[in-house]
């Protein structure tokens, strides 16, 4: 029994802290979602200046973490997003 203790510990530790990230990075992206959002509806409605504004706030936002997020996410989802930019 005491040989199960320690690597069912350390399983559940790494999927405490999977869960963690993955919850960090919602939260971090979330607001991504709605200023994108934003963004299209100044567009729409033919507010260049304030799309364009709000893109290039939200393009530093996304310069910033990218490397980070790297480090956590799959490199080609990480890539088709920055081609959005």
């Amino acid at each position: 029994m005491k040989y199960f203790v320690f690597p069912a510990s350390v399983l559940c530790l790494l999927l405490a802290l999977s869960l963690w990230t993955a919850a960090a990075v919602e939260n971090r992206v979330a607001p991504w979602r709605a200023a994108l959002e934003e963004i299209r509806e100044a567009a729409e409605s033919g507010d260049w200046e304030q799309a364009e504004a709000r893109f290039s706030a939200l393009r530093e936002e996304w310069e910033a973490l990218r490397d980070r997020l790297h480090l956590i996410t799959t490199h080609s989802v990480l890539d088709d997003a920055d081609a959005l930019f």
